[in-house]
């Protein structure tokens, strides 16, 4: 049974509604998001299963856009002369000599 945790109302209704959800300073704007809403305050409540979907979504998002701002800031090639490797790194090592 709904009871609304700003005005102890009980009536509600459902509602698709609009909500901005801020990640690392960027906005994202979701729209018809199912929300149980208390008809006398207006407070809007969303369901576990959908705060999971929305969260779930909204973090994909934000990792793909991080991922893309690295690939931009640290294109190939970004680490050119920082890596090196030695001339022998494949040769065998002797350690292993009786396993060949």
């Amino acid at each position: 049974m709904f009871k609304c945790h700003i005005c102890n109302s009980t009536e509600s209704h459902i509602e698709y509604v609009n909500e901005t959800f801020e990640i690392n300073d960027k906005s994202y704007f979701v729209e018809k998001i199912p929300a149980t809403v208390c008809s006398n305050c207006g407070k809007e409540i969303f369901s576990n299963k959908v705060s999971e979907a929305i969260r779930s979504t909204l973090n994909n998002q934000s990792d793909s856009s991080n991922q893309e701002q690295a690939e931009k800031q640290y294109g190939f090639g970004s680490l050119k002369g920082k890596i090196w490797m030695s001339n022998d790194f494949d040769a065998p090592l002797e350690e292993l000599a009786e396993y060949m």
